[in-house]
């Protein structure tokens, strides 16, 4: 795919057809797919080239089978790739992706598994998967404290009334607080790829032009994030902002 890069490559293969050559970015796991899926949709139009250096580097026919075959695996996996790149994603699909992949392709359970080395806390995704599973009552104790922090109220511990309770309603009022379920935030917000913030950095990145370089870094930021959520407000909020 290099060599078809160059300038008389290119060329000829642009009178036979207006695709082009797509290289591998090693910074880029889709780049691969999208190689791959290019030379399979061109390998027609190399062959009417006859460019000995060119032909000299094709895969046999054996190894173009073997491409069409990786071609179907990558494509399932670049579809898994896609979704976990969408703003709605959440800790629950990613982990219901990886666990479908994983009964596809067993060797992936080294990085996809939910106690994979990747993980900076398995413990606490493990409890937020199970949240967002509207199963809180299978937290475990580790896992209940590990989302601690989520949780919106907490049981009561004292009593409100002043007159202090018997034994019997001690007793009562234990049992019935030890089958009580805590309640926790919605855990949609937990992202679990960063692909909002990086395309938060790349738009502030084009908006920090020469024009706006004498701009404050607070006044930059605040416009910035009334960008981004400019679902969250309208003209008529902007209106009343500014008559106070």
């Amino acid at each position: 795919m290099k060599k078809l890069g160059n300038l008389l490559p290119a060329a000829r293969l642009r009178r036979l057809t207006h695709l082009t050559a797509i290289t591998r970015n090693v910074t880029r796991w889709s780049s691969t797919y999208a190689m791959l899926k290019r030379y399979v949709a061109i390998r027609g139009f190399v062959h009417q080239l006859n460019d000995r250096t060119i032909l000299s580097l094709l895969p046999t026919d054996e190894q173009d089978k073997d491409i069409d075959i990786l071609l179907g695996i990558l494509g399932e996996l670049e579809s898994g790739t896609k979704d976990l790149q969408a703003e709605d994603s959440t800790i629950l699909d990613a982990r219901n992706l990886f666990d479908e992949t994983i009964l596809l392709y067993p060797d992936a359970a080294k990085r996809l598994g939910p106690n994979a080395d990747i993980l900076v806390s398995p413990i606490f995704e493990s409890a937020v998967t199970k949240l967002l599973n509207n199963a809180a009552g299978q937290l475990s104790a580790v896992e209940r404290e590990s989302v601690c922090g989520l949780q919106m109220n907490f049981l009561a511990t004292q009593n409100p009334s002043d007159k202090p309770l018997t034994l019997a309603e001690r007793a009562k009022k234990r049992k019935k607080t030890s089958h009580e379920e805590f309640n926790y935030l919605d855990c949609r917000f937990l992202r679990p790829t960063s692909n909002m913030c990086e395309r938060f950095f790349s738009l502030a990145k084009l908006a920090l032009t020469d024009h706006r370089r004498a701009m404050t870094p607070q006044n930059f930021e605040q416009q910035m994030f009334l960008k981004v959520n400019n679902w969250l407000w309208n003209v008529s909020d902007l209106v009343k902002a500014m008559s106070k």
